[in-house]
């Protein structure tokens, strides 16, 4: 992953969340919130209910130089997976 120089982006980070579901063909949630905590919270309840192998991630973004195109991954918070027994967090997510 490459991180972003700060001139790269405008406004305050973002964190965005992004669960892969393994139940259902190409099924996945996703979204993009103002509070790290709530970007994790998405991601582990949204694992907890899902079957084995689901994975998701949590990432700090912005919103790219120009305003109007898609966000500019800064750093990996945390990534996660449903193990079967229950969610494994690897990174600061947890």
């Amino acid at each position: 992953m490459t991180t972003e120089t700060t001139s790269s982006y405008v406004g305050e980070p973002r964190y965005a969340w992004d669960v892969h579901l393994v139940d259902q063909a190409d099924r996945s949630e996703a979204g993009v919130s103002r509070s790290q905590a709530e970007a994790v919270a998405h991601v582990q309840k949204a694992l907890r209910r899902a079957a084995a192998g689901a994975f998701g991630k949590v990432r700090k973004v912005a919103v790219n130089g120009a305003g109007n195109g898609p966000y500019v991954d800064l750093e990996v918070i945390g990534e996660a997976e449903q193990t079967g027994t229950g969610v494994a967090w690897r990174g600061a997510g947890r």
